[in-house]
């Protein structure tokens, strides 16, 4: 089946595979022909979220490998419920999720959600590379509860519901940076009570002290692995590892935060002469065109176009 992209509100009478399927993505839709929906959908820099409120009949939802192996495109889903309760399994886990949880979705493995009778619920559709690069072996938190009634769990859900309730005129202002914000607590909240072994935990830690070694000195033009690591207080050898295991390279990572950040610093502004170059040095860009260049690569959009004017 081919998805086609979904008006910004969709009302459905009776909830079948056929009208489902493209607000979200392929799946089969069982004993929901007596259960209504509305889907309110918005986009965030790149975030798909919708807000589905559904009424009638307990009924499931499948995603299957027929779907899986026709699929154009693949996703995360983060939901959130805010009234009634759903039901995840995949991948051999599965969870129950109530009012103000979190749990997380891999549309390139199977999965059954279950509904119940009454069911309002936020979904956040994200590009698996986004959260890949953030979250090391990400595929075990797929099915898993993060409780949304108390630390980080609960600071995630709250910035997800808000930022849901206001997507349209965030969308305008600082879309790129809230969106980069919702996934690194997304990410946080899912791995904060993890049982690490010792040497695993380690690394984490220096992996976290690497990114915020790095956010603080973005704005050096000649940051590179060596200063890293000397700043973390680790070899360049360990410091490659750590991030080959987020799928990343140092200098790769390096680049794509100087790029959120300044997109984050001229998105919705006005555009005036030498701004958008002078907002590229000040993040340690040197060479404007190179700059441009993996700004188009990263984002599908120019510099110029993400501003006002």
């Amino acid at each position: 089946m081919q998805v086609q992209p979904p008006p910004r509100t969709v009302r459905i009478a009776s909830l079948t595979t056929e009208n489902v399927s493209p607000i979200f993505l392929e799946l089969d839709v069982q004993d929901a022909m007596e259960t209504r929906g509305t889907f309110a959908i918005s986009v965030l820099d790149g975030l798909s979220v919708v807000r589905s409120t559904t009424r009638g009949m307990p009924f499931h939802v499948h995603r299957l490998n027929r779907h899986i192996r026709a699929a154009s495109s693949h996703a995360f889903f983060a939901c959130v419920p805010l009234r009634g309760s759903l039901y995840l399994d995949q991948s051999g886990r599965h969870c129950t999720l109530a009012r103000g949880d979190i749990g997380l979705m891999d549309s390139r493995t199977e999965y059954t959600l279950g509904m119940s009778q009454e069911l309002d619920a936020l979904w956040i559709r994200i590009e698996p590379e986004k959260l890949e690069a953030r979250l090391s072996g990400i595929s075990r938190f797929m099915a898993k509860r993060v409780d949304g009634s108390q630390g980080l769990g609960l600071i995630a859900s709250r910035f997800i519901v808000t930022t849901a309730s206001q997507a349209e005129v965030l969308a305008r202002q600082q879309g790129s940076s809230i969106a980069s914000i919702l996934m690194d607590l997304l990410c946080s909240a899912a791995a904060a009570d993890e049982e690490w072994p010792q040497a695993s935990r380690t690394a984490v830690r220096n992996f976290e002290r690497a990114k915020e070694f790095i956010d603080h000195h973005l704005a050096d033009e000649d940051l590179g692995p060596a200063q890293i690591a000397a700043g973390v207080g680790i070899g360049t050898r360990y410091l490659s590892e750590l991030f080959a295991k987020q799928g990343t390279t140092v200098m790769t990572w390096v680049v794509q935060r100087r790029l959120e950040l300044v997109r984050a610093a001229i998105e919705g502004r006005c555009w005036s002469p030498g701004l958008i170059a002078d907002v590229a040095y000040r993040h340690g860009f040197s060479n404007i065109p190179s700059f441009n260049r993996a700004f188009k690569h990263a984002f599908a959009i120019t510099p110029r176009r993400v501003m006002n004017g």
